[in-house]
């Protein structure tokens, strides 16, 4: 038998039921610690019963970005909650940790016994920032090949962690030539709910332009430069696209960055929810093109509703979608490999509806909530050593 689980999550992330709901399945699930207002995780069916939250920091930034206060005054959520956590006497016999609250909580609560359970859904820290100094060097942007203080800390807490639950071999692997544990990372590949996002129908893409659907937060970890490389090459090369970009724009720079641009883009700000579902279904391919990245789940649900995924081979993203099959890979972003990876699709309607369909195949042979619940409870009896 498991023994009980405690989760902390700092921030209230849309496929975050996903691990509670494994752990009641498995019947180990002690309390949810949350850096958001509590109606923000029952709302997603995790009983109230289990869920405690402390939003004051939250709360406070929100009202300070509300209000247009100074930087300054600006609360630091992980710590906060951290410390909120530490307060707690009845900790369950694990804790796991999402995000970066382990960065002020793993020291503390290692001399107690407890394992110490950490769920990455991106790479080893010290790759996570100096990719995105990559992307911002690409785009031509002020960058850093200094590793910060801060980062140096997040791996001394990272190194605390008894079990490392890896979302991809690509996250794996840069855990592993970190010197990091190899017997201490259990591979946990995210699943979607695809009844969720089932497959929707689509027409043909004949006598208009392919739409790509690219979603989430707009900014350069997320490969915006490279987003903006492909719709002006694309341009420039006749060939009728047009880029939809939906999340919001991470940073001054990168709302500067598509204002200079003359590729064929629109942007829809936040959707969620069915706005969300009838933006994939209004499209015919979808793209992200990160830098840094694990598995990304905007990869997983728009391959659920029957769209190809156009990814890059840095992120997890290029484990789901198999190259030419359920998706294009790329590496290079210049225009030969645009030349010689995404002309034949964009000039091939049929091509692209039957990719589609093997990207909704592929998400259902490998990547469903069920296969992640299994691979939940692996990592739980491994971790626990039961039989």
């Amino acid at each position: 038998m498991l023994p009980p689980v405690d989760v902390i999550y700092e921030r209230q992330w849309r496929p975050m039921p996903y691990p509670i709901f494994a752990l009641q399945r498995l019947g180990c699930m002690g309390t949810l610690y949350g850096g958001f207002p509590k109606f923000r995780y029952t709302r997603s069916g995790i009983p109230a019963d289990i869920v405690k939250s402390f939003p004051v920091a939250t709360v406070w930034n929100h009202a300070r970005s509300k209000y247009n206060l100074p930087s300054f005054l600006a609360m630091d959520e992980p710590k906060t909650l951290a410390r909120w956590v530490r307060s707690h006497s009845d900790l369950a016999p694990a804790v796991w940790s999402n995000g970066t609250v382990h960065r002020f909580l793993f020291s503390h609560l290692k001399p107690t016994g407890r394992k110490l359970i950490l769920e990455r859904g991106s790479m080893h820290p010290f790759e996570h920032f100096h990719y995105q100094q990559r992307a911002r060097r690409e785009a031509g942007l002020s960058f850093t090949e200094k590793t910060p203080d801060s980062v140096l800390h997040e791996i001394e807490q990272t190194d605390l962690a008894d079990a490392v639950l890896s979302c991809s071999a690509t996250v794996r692997r840069s855990y592993l030539d970190h010197g990091f544990d190899p017997a201490k990372i259990h591979d946990c590949d995210f699943g979607i709910d695809t009844g969720e996002f089932p497959r929707m129908p689509r027409e043909v893409a004949r006598g208009r332009p392919i739409r790509i659907g690219v979603v989430g937060m707009i900014g350069f970890r997320k490969g915006v430069w490279r987003v903006i490389r492909i719709a002006e090459w694309a341009k420039r090369s006749g060939l009728p696209i047009e880029v939809h970009f939906v999340g919001p724009i991470e940073n001054p720079e990168a709302a500067e960055m598509l204002a200079k641009s003359d590729g064929n883009y629109k942007l829809h700000g936040v959707l969620k929810g069915a706005a969300l579902k009838k933006m994939l279904q209004s499209l015919d391919l979808y793209m992200l093109p990160s830098y840094e990245e694990g598995l990304p789940f905007s990869v997983l649900e728009a391959m659920s509703s029957g769209l190809a995924a156009i990814v890059s081979t840095d992120t997890g993203a290029c484990e789901a979608a198999v190259d030419d099959v359920s998706g294009v890979h790329l590496t290079s972003f210049t225009d030969e490999e645009f030349d010689r990876k995404l002309r034949p699709l964009l000039e091939d309607p049929e091509k692209i509806m039957s990719m589609g369909d093997a990207a909704r195949a592929r998400i259902l042979e490998n990547y469903t909530i069920d296969h992640y619940y299994g691979r939940i409870r692996t990592a739980m009896e491994r971790i626990f050593s039961i039989a």
